[in-house]
């Protein structure tokens, strides 16, 4: 079935912005500098370049089949030193606040030492909201009680709403919070199996007795629920890298192909913000340019739990949807004022709508942030709106879901809107339990068109897509050293025609590895190609389905280790081109199942090369 988008099917042009063609130039502003981890992402774009020997413009391949671990999060830090104002109030233990607070323009106010402090209203910082609990064996919160999800409005708006209650942080405010450094999610190192009381991961720093933790589910593909198998659990005792817990563990986490081993999310911080499971409340930034200094920095968040917020209401067949707006962390269209913004150690859990969403604001940087048990796109921003130089650097999302048939599709990382190619990146970042229809760990949309850095990203036990493609553009797309164990499909890369570039990617116990439905399109040259792709334990591990459009040059496939390719294509008025070069497939290990008059099917084995004319194969000279 043909998915509608809003691209130019014809032409199989995308309608985002263009990016210079090989060996162009790369234009670096001033936000580069002030974005953490931008810098990485332009050099890479800067060394793209070389040529094949019929002139396209590559960047350079890797070569052989060689494993590649994700890397570890980012370790924690104890933060950026700033210069604190002084307290024109405390807010002490135990207040409340039935009609909300303002925090004024030009003041600061902060929560006492350990402070529970509950509000039934919105509170408003027009100047500085201080939530700082450096000592990890108290907690700090701060509670919206009684909030009425039913009443919620939503929208775009760049005014506070009573009805919609939440913490606004609004013109110049700002909000400064900060807790106790810990370790935001590790690995294990050995198998875990259920009843186990004691697991070992790879870096413990800062965690406590009375902790919550999850355990990732790694079981196998063939398990109807292999992608829910999440433990959630109290840590009794810590000693280095031994973890107690005090119940024991409902599901077996085996170490998948002898080196992936599952996730463990710590869910607790020493400062909270948060709703109740049935009365969620947001967190929202409104900074408008026009009403902000030029140096002037939106946020200092470290450390912090959001929990029970993003709040839902039925839609028409009686399904929870979620508030258009209003989600855990949200920037609305903050532009220059969020350059430099970086959220570091932030766990969402328990969310109702969108974990975090840097919507139209530019230059912040999520570094070893988590997101757990959220409804709709974990990491996302609105269709069509962009933002430069957002970085997602070592973030995990984790069982992200829909109830119903929500508006939002399901992902845990959504690659929207950039007007600069290469400014915004994923690496080292992690899906896993994604599900729901057409849910994918990462996705790229047609509606959302931007050139991201991904580097060294990682999806398992999703229910449907590692990575899912449904795009028309030009531009070209780089994915490196991408891996994805125990999906349904591995890639499915599709919609119709594009120019994305998949080099060192392994591909581990999914029905399908990689299902393309996209033909190559670019204005330089380009192929859409998968270079030193590692297939293992597939079903199928190619499967080549139509794509009602026509190529600009072939797709190419180069140095995979397939043993089965599928051939689905029905369509006689387009032309397809797919080069697969030293595969380790044969055309006896070619399933064509259908094929129009007008496509080119070339095989290269070493010395050894074949097309397919027709129905047969005929040997050909080396390409």
């Amino acid at each position: 079935m043909i998915e509608p988008q809003r691209g130019d099917r014809t032409t199989g042009r995308g309608h985002g912005p263009r990016r210079r063609g090989g060996d162009g130039p790369v234009l670096i502003t001033r936000r580069a500098l002030l974005a953490g981890g931008a810098a990485a992402a332009l050099l890479a774009a800067c060394s793209r370049g070389g040529d094949d020997a019929a002139g396209r413009g590559k960047r350079p391949t890797t070569t052989g089949h060689h494993h590649h671990e994700p890397p570890a999060p980012p370790a924690p830090t104890t933060g950026e030193a700033e210069a604190t104002a002084a307290v024109d109030r405390v807010l002490e233990d135990g207040e409340h606040f039935p009609d909300g607070f303002t925090v004024p323009a030009g003041e600061t106010w902060a929560l006492a030492d350990g402070a529970q402090v509950t509000t039934a209203g919105n509170v408003v910082v027009e100047g500085t909201l201080r939530l700082h609990q450096p000592d990890p064996a108290r907690t700090m919160r701060l509670t919206f009680v009684d909030v009425d999800e039913a009443a919620f409005v939503g929208g775009g708006t760049h005014e506070v709403l009573d009805t919609d209650v939440g913490l606004w942080v609004v013109g110049a405010g700002r909000l400064d919070a900060r807790g106790a450094p810990k370790t935001a999610w590790t690995r294990l190192t050995a198998p875990a199996a259920a009843g186990d009381r004691r697991i070992t991961v790879e870096d413990a720093t800062g965690w406590r007795p009375g902790d919550e933790v999850v355990v990732t589910p790694t079981a196998p593909r063939s398990d109807e629920d292999h992608h829910t198998r999440f433990d959630r659990v109290t840590v009794a005792a810590v000693e280095g890298t031994t973890v107690e817990l005090e119940a024991p563990l409902e599901h077996d986490h085996p170490v998948v192909a002898d080196r992936w081993h599952a996730e463990v999310i710590n869910l607790t911080r020493s400062v909270v913000i948060e709703g109740t499971p049935d009365h969620r409340a947001h967190v929202i930034h409104l900074h408008q340019e026009m009403h902000a200094p030029a140096d002037f920095r939106a946020a200092s968040i470290a450390w912090v739990e959001l929990r029970h917020l993003g709040p839902n209401q039925p839609n028409d067949r009686d399904e929870p949807t979620s508030v258009e707006g209003r989600y855990a962390l949200h920037w609305h269209h903050g532009g220059r004022t969020t350059e430099g913004v970086v959220v570091e150690g932030v766990v969402v859990h328990d969310c109702g709508a969108h974990a975090f969403v840097p919507h139209s604001s530019n230059g912040i940087t999520f570094r070893a942030c988590a997101s757990h048990a959220t409804r709709g796109d974990a990491y996302w921003w609105d269709l069509g709106d962009s933002s430069d130089y957002v970085v997602y650097e070592g973030c995990i999302a984790s069982d992200v879901h829909v109830d119903g048939r929500d508006r939002y599709s399901t992902n845990g990382f959504f690659a929207a809107q950039s007007d600069e190619p290469l400014s915004c990146a994923m690496r080292g970042c992690v899906a896993t339990g994604v599900h729901g229809p057409d849910s994918a760990g990462f996705f790229w949309t047609n509606d959302s068109v931007g050139v991201w850095a991904f580097e060294d990203c990682l999806a398992h036990n999703n229910e449907v897509n590692g990575i899912r493609v449904w795009q028309n553009t030009s531009l070209t797309h780089p994915i490196d050293r991408f891996t994805a164990y125990r999906c349904h499909t591995g890639i499915a890369h599709g919609a119709y025609a594009n120019a994305y570039q998949y080099h060192g990617v392994e591909l581990h116990d999914c029905d399908t590895a990689i299902r393309l439905t996209a033909v190559t399109a670019s204005d330089d040259g380009a192929l859409l190609e998968f270079h030193d792709v590692a297939v293992t334990e597939a079903a199928t591990d190619l499967v080549l389905a139509d794509a009602p459009v026509d190529p600009s040059g072939p797709v190419d496939f180069r140095r995979c280790t397939f043993d089965s390719v599928v051939v689905e294509a029905t369509h006689d008025e387009h032309a397809k081109h797919w080069d697969l070069v030293d595969c380790g497939v044969t055309p006896e290990q070619i399933d064509v199942q259908s094929v129009a008059g007008d496509t080119t099917l070339r095989v290269r084995d070493g010395d050894r090369a074949w097309q397919l004319v027709g129905q047969d194969w005929e040997p050909i000279a080396p390409f």
